[in-house]
């Protein structure tokens, strides 16, 4: 029978999985990864912004009539060749998420295991999977957020704008930052580490405790021999 504190372990890391999922779908349908300001250079005063996620976003420009609302989706961008994404960064952003929510999911569904008698230990289904699939899912994550911060550095902070906007004398040059969605999804990514952590934590002290309760069967008159 397994040891509550052992089962309390692997259910924190159970939230942490689940936690871990909720954010990073719901940073995913979000439109505010990143935002940024738009500056008229003709009269250098703020003309509106600009704001996007993976999938869509808008940009709010007043021609000197008031803003006029644009939405975008950044696939339609993509295949005009108008974005501020790269194709490659984009598919390979997707393909990381993607990979980080199957490996966490496959964890919660290793908890769930482990607090019954259908996995052992020693199987990766069991609570030692727990440590493989929070380390893929990290590092799948990870290596997303970090596709998109490099997008970010190299391209957003440029400009967020078609050229179009950029031939009436309009710019984001500077102005990009990045927004709460981007935050959400890397405090998803701090999750994925509480199930090692956990585990680590709960284990060695359930060592001490076992440690602690082992009797010392030492014979002092064998050192006599």
């Amino acid at each position: 029978m397994m040891d509550k504190t052992h089962k309390l372990a692997i259910i924190i890391s159970m939230c942490a999985f689940i936690f871990s999922i909720f954010f990073t779908i719901i940073a995913g349908f979000s439109e505010y990864w990143a935002r940024a300001e738009v500056i008229d250079t003709r009269k250098f005063q703020h003309a509106g912004s600009v704001h996007t996620g993976v999938f869509a976003g808008n940009r709010e420009i007043d021609f000197g009539q008031g803003d006029v609302n644009t939405r975008f989706t950044v696939f339609n961008e993509l295949q005009e060749g108008t974005s501020f994404f790269s194709r490659t960064v984009w598919i390979f952003f997707l393909f990381f998420e993607s990979m980080s929510l199957i490996w966490s999911m496959i964890g919660v569904v290793t908890c769930v295991f482990s607090m019954t008698s259908l996995a052992l230990d020693i199987s990766v289904a069991g609570p030692n999977g727990i440590y493989l699939w929070s380390l893929l899912s990290s590092v799948s994550h990870g290596g997303a957020l970090a596709l998109f911060y490099s997008q970010f550095q190299s391209s957003f902070k440029i400009s967020m704008l078609l050229e179009e906007h950029h031939d009436i004398g309009f710019t984001t040059f500077n102005q990009a930052s990045l927004s709460y969605a981007f935050y959400m999804s890397l405090c998803g990514l701090v999750a994925l580490y509480i199930p090692p952590l956990t585990l680590v934590v709960f284990t060695e002290k359930l060592t001490i405790r076992e440690r602690s309760k082992t009797p010392n069967n030492f014979d002092p008159t064998v050192m006599l021999y």
